[in-house]
């Protein structure tokens, strides 16, 4: 079933069972849905947008915050962890921003804050990685406003913007005093720790791609007067591809179980190639399941990562 297994050493180092609990990000963006949705709690979740803008700059700040050593921590398992829920944390926020629909500029805007440099990305990790990168993230065809040119009514001494840049980064100012120490070690290792059970959030996923298949199918149908059935449809598809992107993400723990529904997820993702399912949401899932390995490679993490023998479809 597997072809490769990287696996890294664990130290006998005792971590905090009782620190407090960080929530998963894409775990709280569907858990406003009963477990069998009205089409109105569909309609109500897909007009319900989270804050795009505040979840890249989290993205970013995570991401930023990996280049800080904890205070009063050394290099061991705690450490190791505590950097592999940064990671998850990063990619969690960063798969809210991929998955939503762009409805209007400032959804585009919160894409493009996410966009790698390409030679860099290209330079460390290929061509298609940079491909599924910018798939995942791609801000659709909305025009994002250039900065408003100063008028007369405006005060001489304004900061007015000369050009519009829309990278997160310049939201994450990390000053030089800015670190964490063990108890935030302890929370993080403890988010990396406690993921879901992958199964459930495909078997999940499953139900409720069906039934944005359907709604859809009974939207073209109806025509012009099917405006909710699309909506509850598109919520229902935001729902599926944000457990996806769940599943994909949290590492495989060393669990014939746990690897067989990392490879369940390759191809049910793989079948919806084809499908009407929009490129983006798609590509946040491989995104998602990249970001996972990225976490496994930074430190003492008791994770087992394994490539199943099978490979996802080419989507760009």
């Amino acid at each position: 079933m597997t072809d490769e297994t990287h696996s890294v050493p664990l130290e006998e180092e005792p971590l905090a069972q009782d620190a407090r609990p960080i929530t998963q990000p894409l775990g709280a963006l569907v858990a406003i849905l009963p477990q069998d949705p009205l089409i109105s709690d569909l309609i109500a979740l897909r007009r319900a947008k989270p804050d795009l803008a505040e979840a890249a700059r989290s993205a970013t700040f995570f991401e930023a915050m990996l280049r800080v050593r904890p205070h009063g921590v050394g290099f061991g398992r705690l450490s190791g962890l505590a950097q592999a829920g940064l990671q998850l944390l990063a990619a969690a926020d960063e798969a809210i921003v991929a998955i939503w629909p762009v409805d209007d500029s400032e959804v585009a805007k919160a894409k493009l804050s996410l966009h790698p440099d390409p030679k860099t990305q290209r330079h460390l990790r290929g061509d298609r990685h940079l491909r599924v990168v910018l798939a995942a993230l791609h801000p659709g065809y909305l025009r994002v406003a250039a900065p408003a040119t100063p008028t007369p009514d405006d005060r001489a001494l304004a900061s007015w913007p000369v050009r519009h840049d829309v990278r997160a980064e310049d939201n994450v100012m990390l000053r030089d005093g800015d670190t964490y120490g063990e108890a935030e070690c302890q929370r993080l290792a403890m988010f990396a720790l406690n993921g879901p059970s992958v199964a459930p959030l495909i078997a999940r996923a499953r139900e409720l791609l069906v039934a944005s298949d359907q709604l859809r199918v009974q939207a073209m149908r109806l025509g012009p007067d099917a405006s909710e059935l699309r909506l509850a449809s598109e919520g229902a598809l935001i729902s599926a591809y944000s457990l996806l992107a769940q599943a994909a993400l949290w590492p495989s723990r060393d669990d014939r179980d746990d690897i067989a529904a990392k490879v369940e997820l390759i191809t049910l993702v793989n079948d919806r190639v084809s499908s009407a399912d929009p490129t983006h949401m798609i590509a946040a899932v491989m995104l998602a399941y990249e970001r996972s390995r990225e976490a496994v490679r930074l430190g003492s993490a008791p994770f087992r990562w394994r490539h199943p023998n099978i490979a996802w479809s080419d989507i760009v």
